[in-house]
Formats: structure tokens, sequence, C-alpha cells
């Protein structure tokens, strides 16, 4: 029976609770208390940071920890009763406290906090601790009888006593309960450093553990983007110059691959939030498999996902499984996992730079034990598989140091590409040793498993008590990162250090910021760390970025092409034009046929030995042909990055934009048939970036004749409705927001045309295509700003018709030229309201620091509604200055006012002190 999903099941699971309460806290004054939170606030952070939590939650004179493991609970409640035993209460100024700390096991339930946005904890075992915690006796550790019986099941090497108390009443009439006095037999804590704890080992075994290491270090400490065309000469880069701090995203894993799937090719497809059936029908084709097998699990809705810091979910998960699409970053994330804790180790550091306590790294390469597996043994085991890689590369690891380490929980292993593993057969059988790895060593020792998500969901996953979770893409903020330490690091090598230096990269790294920030199509591609390091190696080989998104993407495609002829010197001869050919005709295809972007292998085959057959005219393909075929299929999977296998068996372009390239491509080549194929596709949505990027790579190859022929063919197409949805002439004039080379002559008419659209169409035949000239205006900014259109509005601020100067208003605000600045604050004092209304409107939207004044000015004007549409654009320009201004206008009588100050604020709030803050939630109160 249909009705509304099912809400996710609730994340009900057994854990170990530790609740920590000062006694007499609440009796002291404010400034001592003050000072004592402030103190061990900071002072017992990189405590937690020690183990792994599930949840930290403060409670103003102590602190709420949740684990799923009952030890690290015991070990954590010893390190902080040990430091606030010894913490420095005289020169606090403070009063001693004693610490009581209770310990509980038992049923919780976990969930996003509401107010706070982070993990919280509610259920029995919470409860049971809070009961337990007002009884216990100041400066000791207590534990339940349910607690200790957990205990004692992991308790082989006796680290742990505990002191039978007896039955106690708990607090607030919870009930009796058996509780037991908690004691640390020997040794240091379990998130300290593990060799600590055991009997010293030998001497020789020390050496052994820092000469390792420090190989492991020398091997992980740089990024290398081998086979990647660059410069006329190789560079290297530090990972400490350029990893950029990545996201995990993480949920329930019984409907996360499906989602996975689904938000994948929404994303690739250009897709974003809302109903997509509706928004975006296309889409709905490209991800009817994946929600058809979730209604009938009944897991339709999206499973609730937390997103953070892969630092703070390593903390959280000890075995971890990491998906993500060809050059998330999977194996990058894996090596600089090793390198810092490598780093530690040779240091003699305390922590591997807020990854927790150092811990011995072994990075294993899955697709290498599956060809040690398939030439020696089925019966090699990763350890001693290991140990002979070790060998093979001389790096000392004798079998002793590492069995000690995997013995005493010291170790992060990092298994890097589960799909890569060989057949799908063999992958299952490497999936099954690496469980059975973790089965033996999982307990204290960190695990973490890469794979491609595909992969995964076809099949090759990891039974057990793993948590899943997907790399983030790269957001604005990340990818601003790598670009300035990237470019930097680029020039300090090729250059040396220096002024000079530091200005050339920055100047490199804004190049391509700007292009980002130019082309919404661009940054989509830049959230790939693969993709953004072959635009930065374009942009230096090149000095610029081409600002015409079909000459960028023919730089892409033929980095990635030549990258892979570098690969097959003397194996595999072919010309780029050819690769391009097939691609082409491959992209056409799927996106002709294909709504989900697929074929099987056999097919992809099987189309290439048609495409290469017809090329020799063959009316068939013969035995070479088709091994050629399969070769060339082969070798684009593996290592040229334009396709990926996207399902078991199932091969697709890696990124949608590729497919859309490609499918342009073929659409222009045979010159003889271009309008043809063009105007065959106008207008039906999921053909208009191949239309686009087709139009631009014709122009730009074949002259600006034939971009004069094919936009026009566009404009002139006399569609349906067209004098009402002006749709021909919104496509051609995104050809030239596209950079398309045309004919000043041309551009001149489209400009005519635009301008006329705007500002001389009636309000009823214009409205339908509101939406679409908005989105014209922003996307295509400084090519319509470049040819005039600017000036063509000004000139219309002056109009005698109302609807015609706000409309020209508009669309400079749109275009973002701030030449019209003077213009619109000379507006600001115009007798007509709606005028001076759009003008402080359209002022905001510029975002020009020199509208600031005239704003404030009318900040203090007769008219309220001046006030507030001067209060609104001053939030947008986001400038401090008017921050005084808006906070006198928090005591308007006019309620409307109020709020719209209130809102300026709360936008520039980020840059402001506490006060400010304190001050607006006052007043909006009252």
């Amino acid at each position: 029976m249909a009705g509304t999903p099912a809400a996710p099941e609730p994340d009900r699971r057994i854990i170990a609770v530790l609740l920590a309460d000062l006694k007499g806290y609440s009796q002291l004054p404010d400034q001592p208390r003050e000072r004592l939170h402030l103190r061990t606030d900071e002072d017992t952070a990189p405590i937690l940071r020690r183990y792994r939590t599930l949840t930290q939650k403060g409670t103003g004179d102590g602190v709420l920890v949740s684990f799923t493991d009952v030890r690290q609970a015991a070990n954590c409640a010893f390190d902080l009763s040990t430091y606030y035993r010894d913490l420095d209460w005289h020169e606090l100024e403070v009063p001693r406290l004693e610490v009581r700390i209770a310990l509980h096991c038992g049923p919780a339930t976990l969930h996003e906090s509401k107010i706070s946005g982070q993990p919280d904890l509610i259920g029995n075992a919470v409860i049971e601790a809070a009961r337990t915690e007002p009884i216990v006796t100041p400066g000791e550790v207590w534990a339940t009888d349910a607690f200790t019986t957990q205990l004692e099941l992991r308790n082989q090497d006796e680290r742990f006593a505990w002191d039978d108390l007896g039955e106690h009443e708990l607090a607030r009439e919870w009930g009796a309960r058996r509780l037991y006095r908690l004691s640390r037999a020997s040794g240091p804590s379990d998130g300290a450093r593990r060799q600590d704890r055991v009997p010293a080992a030998p001497q020789w075994i020390q050496a052994d553990l820092l000469a390792y290491a420090e190989r492991m270090r020398e091997e992980h400490s740089f990024i290398n983007p081998s086979g990647i065309m660059q410069t006329e000469r190789q560079v290297q880069v530090k990972m400490d110059d350029v990893f950029v701090p990545l996201h995990l995203t993480l949920r329930e894993p019984e409907a996360d691959i499906a989602w996975l799937l689904i938000e994948k090719e929404r994303a690739a497809a250009g897709g974003g939030s809302g109903d997509f059936e509706r928004d975006r029908p296309e889409e709905a084709d490209l991800t009817a498999p994946y929600r058809f097998a979730l209604r009938r699990s009944g897991q339709e809705q999206v499973p609730t996902a937390a997103i953070m810091p892969f630092e703070q979910a390593l903390a959280r998960h000890g075995q971890l499984v990491v998906l993500g699409e060809p050059g998330a970053g999977k194996t990058t994330l894996l090596r600089y996992l090793a390198y810092r804790h490598a780093s530690a180790l040779v240091d003699g550091s305390d922590e591997a730079d807020g990854l927790g306590s150092p811990r011995f790294p072994i990075h294993v390469r899955l697709a290498d034990y599956a060809r040690a597996v398939e030439q020696e043994s089925d019966e090699l085991s990763l350890q001693l598989h290991i140990l002979r890689r070790c060998q093979m590369r001389q790096i000392p690891l004798p079998e002793e140091l590492l069995e000690g380490q995997l013995q005493r929980g010291n170790c992060i292993v990092l298994f890097d590409g589960l799909d890569e593993a060989g057949t799908p057969a063999r992958r299952a059988e490497i999936a099954e040793q690496v469980e059975a790895f973790i089965r033996a060593y999982g307990g204290e020792n960190v695990i973490i498993v890469s794979s491609r998500i595909a992969s995964w969901r076809a099949g090759t996953q990891l039974v057990g008590d793993v948590t899943v979770a997907t790399l983030a893409p790269l957001d604005d903020d990340g990818i601003a990162r790598f670009l300035d330490g990237w470019c930097l690091a680029v020039e300090q090598q090729q250059r040396g250090p220096g002024t000079t230096t530091a200005q050339q990269a920055g100047e490199y790294a804004e190049a391509i910021k700007g292009a980002l920030a130019n082309n919404p199509g661009i940054r989509q591609l830049a959230a790939n760390p693969l993709l953004l390091t072959i635009l930065v190696l374009i942009q230096r080989r090149e000095a610029t970025l081409p600002e015409q998104r079909a000459a960028l993407y023919d730089r892409i495609a033929e980095t990635m092409i030549v990258n892979w002829r570098q690969r097959h010197v003397g194996e595999l001869p072919f010309d780029q034009e050819e690769a391009r050919m097939l691609l082409s005709h491959l992209g056409y295809r799927l996106h002709e046929r294909r709504p989900d972007g697929m074929l099987t292998q056999d097919e992809l085959v099987r189309l290439w030995a048609q495409r290469l057959a017809k090329d020799a005219g063959l009316p068939r393909p013969n035995v070479g042909i088709r091994s050629r075929a399969a070769e060339l299929v082969q070798g684009v999977r593996e290592h040229v990055g334009l396709l990926a296998e996207r399902g078991e068996g199932l091969y697709g372009f890696s990124h949608r934009t590729f497919q859309e390239y490609f499918a342009g491509l073929e659409m222009i080549a045979d010159s003889m048939a271009m309008v043809k194929h063009i105007r065959g596709k106008l207008h039906q949505p999921a053909w208009r970036e191949p239309i686009l990027l087709a139009v631009g790579r014709a122009a730009k190859s074949l002259g600006r004749a034939t971009g004069d022929g094919l936009v026009s063919a566009i404009w002139h197409a006399d569609s349906e409705y067209e004098t009402i949805i002006h749709r021909d002439l919104l496509l051609a004039l995104y050809c030239l927001s596209d950079m398309v080379e045309i004919s000043s002559g041309l551009t001149q008419q489209l400009v005519d045309a635009l301008a006329g659209l705007l500002l001389d169409t009636p309000n009823w035949r214009r409205y339908s295509s509101v939406p679409r000239i908005r989105t014209l205006l922003l996307t295509g900014q400084r090519a319509l700003r470049s040819v005039g259109l600017p000036e063509r509005l000004m000139a219309r601020l002056e109009d005698v018709n109302e609807s015609v100067r706000w409309s020209a208003a508009e669309a400079l605000g749109r275009l973002g030229d701030g030449q019209a600045v003077p213009a619109l604050m000379a507006r600001l004092e115009d007798e007509d309201e709606s005028d001076r209304r759009s003008a402080a409107e359209v002022l905001g939207w510029l975002g020009d620091g020199q509208a600031v004044p005239a704003l404030m000015a009318r900040l203090e004007d007769e008219d309220e509604s001046d006030r507030r549409s001067a209060a609104e654009a001053l939030g947008w320009l986001g400038d401090g200055q008017a921050v005084p201004a808006l906070m006198a206008r928090l005591e308007e009588k006019n309620q409307v006012v109020r709020w719209s100050a209130a809102e300026a604020l709360w936008q520039l709030c980020e840059t402001q002190d506490a006060e400010m803050e304190q001050a607006q939630h006052g007043h909006l109160l009252s």
C-alpha cells in the first residue's frame, strides 16, 4: 500500500557512557568558575581526542562522552581523573574540587542535535550514568555491573581491576544497582602510545621501527601527478604544502549505496535538490533503477547523513570504508594518513597532527596483493604480502615488528583500492581476506579501506562492523586552499623562495579562481581533485585558462589523452584525432540512446569496433579490429580518466560534462550536416549543453564564418511560440555568453535583440522569458558586458516609462557592472519612490563599496520604504562601516524597518563582535 515513506530506523546500539562531574563547581563564584571552565575545556580536549568517541557533550561542570569500546571509556575516565587530581588549583586561584566519574554500558540512540547539529545521545544508558554519578565518592571512578561485565570480557591482559561495592540506591529514586570501584591494574592509558604499556621491545626492534617510519615518511611525502602532461619539467609538490582537509559523508549502510548512486547521477547531470521527477525528468531516467530498489526495501526517504572532517570520522570509527569517484582523493587521503603518522613516530611527537596518538602506518595497495595472489598462491596472507613487499623495496620490517605492532593495537592499516583488486571473483576473495584481517586485528588498530562507489555497490563489500563513508566534493574553500598551496609550491620549486615567487603564484591561483567563478560548469569539474589538478597544469602550461568552455574542455581532453599515450609508448599507437573520434561516437550514442549513460564492456567494444571498421572501409569488424577496440577500451578505462566503471561491468564517462562535450563533437563531425544535427536537437533540455559546446568548438576550429552560420541557424530556427517564449533568441544569446567566436556584426544584432527584449517588449510578452533572461544575465556577465550591453541599459535609466527604468536597473544589477554605480546613486534622490527603491536594490546586488555612504544616508530618510530598502542593500553589500547606522535602526518604531536592519546585521555578524550580536538579539525580542 502506497503512502508516506517510512523514516529511517533510529541508530540504536549498545554503547559505553562516561559522565564526569566536579563536586562543588556550582557553588563557586562567577569569576573562579569561569577561569576553571576555560582552563579545563582547553586541557581536556586533547585527552578526549586520544579516544574513538561517538559523542561529546559538555554539561557545564563536567562532560558526557560515549564510546563503542568499554576499554576506551575506562582509560579515558582514568586520564580525566588523573588530570583533575594533578591540576594546579592554587595557580588557578580556585579551591580544590574532586571529580566524580560514572561508567555505564547499555542501549542508547544516536541522533543529530537540532540545536548544535552535532551527534547527540538519548536513552537508558545516559539516564543510568546520570543517576549513578551523584553517588560516586569524589576522586573515584565507579562503574555499573553492566559496564564491568563487558569490561571483564575484554580484560585478557588484566589491565583493569575493580572492587565490589555492593548494591547502592541511585539518585532521584531510580532504584538499586550493583556498583564497582574501578582502578587501573598497571600501565598508562589505552589512548596513549601503546608500545609504552607492554614490555620494552628489543633495541634492534625499536631501531627498525624508526627506520621503517622514516621510509614511510619519505615515500608518502610528495604528491606527484605522475604521467599527467605538465610543463617542460616534471614537478613534485610536498604533501604538507597542498593537502586539503577532506570531508566525509556518513549515513546508515543499508540504503547508503543506492542513495549515493542517485546523488552521483544527479550531480553528473547537473541536478540539485527538489522534485527531480518533476523539475528534471531526464534525471528520473538516470536514477530509476536505484529508486526502484529503494521502493522495494521501503527506504525511499533519504537517510540522514552526517558530513564531517575526516579527522573527526577517524576518531569515531576504528574500521572505516572510504568510497569515492575516480580522482576524488581516496589514495591521496590514505597516503596523507601514512605520512602524518610516520612523521609523528620519527619526530617522537605525542600527536599525529590532529589525528590522535601516532600509529604504526601500513599502506597496502590491494591491486598489488591481488596480483601476488594470482602469481603465487591463493593462501598468501596479507601479513606475508606486506612483509614481502617491504623486502622487495628494501624497507626494514621484521616479522616480529609487524606482528608486535598489530597485536598491541598500535597500527593504522590503509587498504587502498578494493575496486582495483582484479576480476569480480578475485575482488570477492580479497574482500574476504580483508574481513579476516579486521576480525583478527580490528580491536584497537585503525583500519581503513578505500573503493570506488560503483564497485562497492556491485557487491564487493565488507561484512562486519565497518562504517561506510563517502568523500565529499571539494567546496569553494577547499578549492581555494588547494590552488593557493599548489601554485606557491610549484613556483618555489622552479624559481626558489622570494617575494616575486609568491606574487607570481598568487597571480596563477587568482586566474584560476576567476575562471571558476565565471563558469559554473568548470567550477563543477573543479570539485574533483584530479580534474582540479589538470586545470592547474593547463594554466601553467598555457599561462591562462581558455575563456571559452569548449576550448577548455579541449585542453582537458588533450591532457588526459596525451597522458594515456605516454603510458603506452610502443604498445598502443594511435593519434589524438582517432581517440577523439571514438570518444565522440560514444558520447553521442550514450546521450541519444542511453539515459543512464552506461554501456556494458562488450557493448562498448562492439560500438568502437564497428566505428573502426567503418573508417577502414570494411563492412564489419574483423578479428584484428575487435582486438584493437578491446585494447582501446581497456586503456581508456584504466588510464585516461574520461571513462569510469559505474556499475559491475558497466561503463560511462566519469563526468556528465565529458559526455556532453564529446556528444557535441560528434554533432559537428560532418561539416555538411552540422546545422541539421543541431536543429534536430534544438530545445531538447538534455541537448542544450552539447549544442553550446558544439557551436563553440566549430567556431574555434573552422572560423567565425562557421560560428555565424550556426548561431544564425539557431536564432532563426522559427521554433513554435518563438514570439512569446523567445527560445531561439535566448539560445543564440547563450552562445554569445559562452564566448563563441562570431563576427562583430552578428554580435551587435544579438545585443540589439536582447536590449529590445529587456526594454521594449510589453510586459505580458516578456514575462514567460524572465527566468531564462535572468539566468542569461548572471551566467553571461563577462561576455555581455564586453559587447556594450551595460551602456545600452544605462541610457534607458532615464526613460519616461517606469517599467523600462526598472527593467534597465534590474538588468544592470544582474550583469554586475560597476560603471552603473554613479547613475544608480543619483537615482537614490529621485522623486519616484519605485525608482529609489529599485536603485537601492540594484546597488546592493552590485556589491560596490562606493555606494555605502549614500545608502547609509538613506537610512535617515523620512520615507520608511527608503529606510527599509537601504538597510536591505547594506546587508547585501556586507561592508562593516554600516554597522553603527544599522544598529541605530534597531530602535525604529516601524517593525518592518527594524527587521530589515536586523537581517542586514545578521548578514554582517560574522565579522563583528559578540556585543553587536547580543544587541541585535535583544531588540528583536523587544
